[in-house]
C-alpha cells in the first residue's frame, strides 16, 4: 500500500511529480542512472500513489518517451 492516503497526500511537494498516463504519480529521484551491465541510461524514480510504495528503474527513452499508442508515459506536474 502507498505511504498515502489520498493522492492530494502524496502530490503535495510537487517536486519532480510524474503522472503516468494510467494514473499513478511518482517522484523523479535521478535522470542521469547508468546500469551498471549495458551503461544503458536510465532514470530512477519511486512510486508515491495510489499502489505499494517503491523504487524503480527504467531507461531514461522510455520514463521520457512514448506508448506505442502515441501517448506520453509520464507527465510532469507544474
Amino acid at each position: 500500500m502507498s505511504n498515502y492516503k489520498t493522492k492530494e497526500e502524496a502530490i503535495t511537494n510537487k517536486t519532480n511529480v510524474y503522472l503516468h498516463y494510467k494514473g499513478g504519480y511518482y517522484r523523479l529521484l535521478q535522470d542521469n542512472v547508468t546500469h551498471t551491465e549495458t551503461n544503458e541510461r536510465g532514470v530512477l524514480y519511486e512510486h508515491l500513489w495510489p499502489h505499494e510504495h517503491a523504487f524503480y528503474f527504467r531507461p531514461y527513452d522510455l520514463f521520457f518517451g512514448k506508448t506505442e499508442e502515441g501517448l506520453t508515459r509520464f507527465t510532469k506536474l507544474s
